[in-house]
């Protein structure tokens, strides 16, 4: 019932905001293509998403993203809806509060955050931190923190890094050196990005990436062995302001799509 009430309330914010809204700031289509190249797991995933920021004052935004993931054969998908306030210091810059629902097999979970983005161009900064509620999961502790920056490196082309984390606390974990409760377990997802952007909105891009795990107890790090490697490409629309929506989804299930 709560995580019916939040996304109703979210979709009928982001329904009833072009009444109110003076302005579309910007907005924003992407599709990608993932293929994992570990030789112990060569998948696919492919993703969705759009996002919309909406003006009320010129000081004062609210925004909506849609998010939908699916590995390879439909055996594991997720979607997510995230709603947004912003309070723009400028018509670029964004500070944020985001709450957001999603849903993959039968886990619900409901993440809620603080959020900061900017752009000018073809370069862009976005950052974020929120923390997990989940009837289904609650026997854990979650938190949800990333950043991802582009810049032009010449006409048309930038580079960027695109970095996402999920942190467990309190975590049971077995080692080299026995099984011992850690304080944080996190698993990281951090990708290289290449794009080429054309005239008036339409890009493309590709990605290289690595999932990997990484624990720490006290003044000691484990980190994993083996991580899990993949190659990404895809497109992308913006509409509005060049660098499109300013902040996008904040999914916490679905890693790795």
């Amino acid at each position: 019932m709560k995580s019916l009430l939040i996304i109703t309330t979210l979709a009928a914010a982001t329904v009833a905001s072009p009444i109110m809204a003076q302005s579309i700031g910007g907005a924003t289509v992407k599709g990608t293509f993932k293929q994992f190249t570990d030789d112990d797991f060569d998948g696919t995933a492919t993703a969705f998403q759009a996002g919309i920021d909406l003006g009320i004052t010129p000081q004062f935004a609210i925004g909506g993203s849609l998010a939908f993931s699916e590995f390879e054969d439909g055996d594991d998908s997720a979607f997510s809806f995230t709603g947004r306030g912003m309070y723009m210091s400028s018509p670029n810059t964004a500070w944020g509060a985001f709450a957001s629902i999603q849903n993959s097999g039968d886990v619900d979970a409901n993440t809620y955050g603080a959020e900061f983005a900017t752009g000018s161009g073809s370069t862009s900064f976005e950052a974020y931190y929120g923390v997990v509620d989940s009837d289904d999961l609650e026997d854990f502790d979650f938190t949800i923190a990333g950043f991802n920056f582009e810049f032009e490196v010449a006409p048309g082309f930038s580079l960027g890094l695109d970095y996402q984390a999920y942190t467990q606390a309190d975590v049971f974990l077995t080692t080299t050196s026995g099984a011992s409760f850690i304080d944080d377990f996190t698993l990281s997802d951090t990708a290289i990005v290449a794009r080429y952007s054309f005239a008036n909105g339409p890009s493309v891009f590709a990605e290289i990436g690595q999932i990997s795990g990484s624990a720490s107890n006290d003044d000691t790090i484990f980190l994993t062995v083996n991580e899990l490697e993949y190659i990404a490409i895809g497109v992308q629309y913006n509409f509005g302001r060049q660098t499109g929506a300013l902040l996008s989804d904040r999914a916490f299930l679905g890693l790795g799509a």
